[in-house]
């Protein structure tokens, strides 16, 4: 019996000692005798993949791959069998139409009955399913459906001026955003915003329980092949995996999408405007596209519509606002534009078109300079290298190895972007065309190639919509105690969440622009109408109260004496005003003390 046990005992104790030995095997063979052995990176790094969701789970994340192709060069070895590059003029390589996906984009994370274009490994099975679907998301097709777009921006502008701009009580934007993009994108593909700005609230919490889900998602992204393992057992996808009916965030989506679906799919004739949504047009595709998108596929490529561009288009939005507002001279020449605009006429009411925010320069600078520092995906998306293998920087790299870029790296750099690509300058989309043109070829935001972004002309048409017509209608200030601007790094998206803001409402036309003396009860009122007016848009609030709690007559007549027009607005123009705005604001100011002048020399008469 004794010997029984001791027999026991040896077997227990040698498969520790098994696991450990298959370990260090393992690592020493990465090391010194894998194909890729020969790429710099970190030690750890060609050990395990371990690495790498250490770095996709550092505080910093967003600079570390950054730091380490300073150190290493533009191809290193971030796992065992993944290279990262830093060199856009790679792109074409590693991106080409032939490459396929790797098992990052895990088929199964937004559910296993059916995977989306998104996450189609295959190169040939996703150019048949993207044939489709590009058609329905082409700028032509999003146009046709900015009425929609309207509703929601004008509904969120009200929303925004009704609660807070009028009260000046600060508000969490990046918040407040989602439930714009999640009502705008419901209203696109089904007819009807789920409601979130209406209600002011997350419905049914879905947005924070698709945020807890990120990590989940983070979880198999960084370690796809362990992932992979477990993914497909029973217990797994029931308890991890979304389902339809359950409580997580995607699966509370799954049951607003059958319902909708539904209903769109029982309609033989819906109404005009339903006629439009991307689900009826979808449906609708299935007549013609041989099979290759049933019932259950369309559901899958709803869903990924539903998920993939909330938190991405809302980190775009927040960094947009975030940029610009803490920039005084950008805030100023985009003012200055808007304004320019405004008093030739050429922006459209109550909401600018899609065509009039592209035709403004220095606003699509900003758009573009968002882009570019602050992608909203900061992760590697990586391919693998086909067969024939491919030579990079002078090195053979084998096939099948995973290869790829981060978006943030190749956006900053230098020979592309200049050597202050770290810093947010929008002018160097305006300085040079040939260097724009450049910089618009290499920039990674979108992806590269045949696989780039589909969805990005709707994405710009409700981003730059919503955030024309907020810096249009409001001063915009972040809260002086918002020091981390609200963002946070969720392994790599960036996710932002208590980005506290506070509105004050400004008039859509200049007051200069009214030569109309009879809205005008007195010379006063003009005066202190002009004045109050100019500090809205220069955001002077403390101006602003010092106005509006002053008696006019007494501002007027301290202020008027003895002064030409022009003096007069100098002496009480706020301060630091680049040349440009003084000029500005002072050739508007003279067209109207004229005015007050002979209104004047009038009330003397009399």
């Amino acid at each position: 019996m004794s010997a029984i046990k001791s027999a026991d005992l040896c077997y227990v104790s040698i498969i520790p000692c098994f696991v450990a030995g298959y370990i260090v095997f393992i690592c020493i063979y990465n090391r010194y005798f894998h194909p890729l052995h020969d790429f710099p990176g970190p030690l750890l790094a060609a050990l395990t993949s371990v690495y790498q969701f250490h770095a996709l789970w550092e505080k910093d994340s967003l600079n570390v791959q950054l730091k380490l192709h300073e150190k290493y060069g533009p191809v290193i070895r971030l796992a065992p069998n993944l290279l990262s590059i830093s060199e856009p003029t790679m792109l074409p390589q590693v991106y080409h139409k032939s490459a396929d996906k790797t098992e990052f984009y895990t088929p199964g994370i937004l559910g296993d009955k059916v995977t989306a274009m998104v996450q189609i490994l295959n190169h040939k099975e996703h150019s048949l399913r993207r044939r489709i679907i590009a058609p329905l998301l082409s700028m032509n097709s999003v146009q046709k459906s900015e009425s929609l777009v309207d509703e929601r921006v004008l509904e969120t502008c009200d929303t925004l001026k009704r609660r807070y701009a009028d009260s000046g009580a600060g508000f969490d934007f990046a918040e407040l955003v989602r439930w714009y993009l999640q009502d705008t994108g419901t209203h696109f593909i089904f007819g009807e915003p789920m409601g979130y700005v209406r209600q002011e609230s997350d419905i049914n919490g879905i947005i924070a329980s698709l945020h807890k889900q990120l990590i989940k998602a983070g979880l198999i992204a960084s370690l796809p092949r362990l992932a992979s393992l477990f993914i497909k057992h029973p217990f797994v996808k029931k308890h991890l995996l979304p389902q339809e009916g359950d409580q997580s965030g995607t699966g509370k989506l799954m049951t607003y999408r059958d319902k909708m679906f539904m209903a769109l799919l029982r309609d033989p004739k819906p109404k005009p405007e339903l006629e439009r949504t991307l689900t009826h047009c979808l449906i609708q595709s299935q007549c013609s596209n041989d099979g290759i998108m049933g019932i259950e596929e369309i559901k899958a490529e709803i869903l990924a519509l539903l998920v993939a561009p909330l938190d991405t288009t809302a980190a775009f939005v927040s960094a947009f606002i975030n940029h610009v507002t803490d920039n005084t001279e950008v805030s100023r020449k985009l003012l200055a534009e808007i304004l320019d605009f405004e008093e030739r006429g050429v922006l459209s009411s109550p909401v600018v078109s899609f065509d009039e925010t592209n035709s403004m320069s220095y606003f699509k600078a900003c758009i573009t300079e968002t882009l570019r520092v602050s992608p909203s995906t900061a992760i590697i998306l990586p391919r693998l290298v086909s067969e024939k293998g491919l030579v990079l920087n002078g090195q053979l790299i084998p096939a099948k190895t995973e290869i790829g870029a981060n978006p943030y790296v190749i956006n900053r750099n230098s020979d592309v972007f200049g050597p202050d690509g770290d810093s947010f300058r929008p002018e160097r989309w305006l300085e040079n065309e040939e260097a724009a043109k450049r910089m618009h070829k290499w920039m990674f935001t979108w992806g590269w190639g045949s696989r780039d972004c589909i969805g990005r002309n709707f994405v710009g048409m409700v981003a730059q919509k919503l955030l024309l017509e907020l810096f249009r209608r409001f001063s915009i200030q972040r809260l002086p105690d918002d020091p981390e601007h609200g963002r946070s790094n969720q392994r790599g998206l960036l996710i932002y969440a208590g980005q506290w803001l506070t509105l004050r409402a400004r008039s859509v036309k200049f007051i200069a622009d009214c030569n109309d003396s009879e809205k005008m009860e007195s010379i006063e009122e003009l005066y202190h109408l002009t004045r109050l007016h100019i500090a809205t848009y220069m955001g002077c609030y403390d101006e602003i109260v010092r106005l509006v709690q002053s008696d006019s007559k007494a501002v007027f007549e301290s202020k008027w004496d003895g002064e030409t027009p022009r003096q007069m607005l100098q002496n009480t123009m706020p301060v630091n005003l680049s040349v440009e705005w003084s000029s500005r604001f002072c050739n508007v100011a003279e067209g109207v003390c004229k005015f007050l002048k002979s209104k004047e020399l009038e009330l003397k008469k009399s």
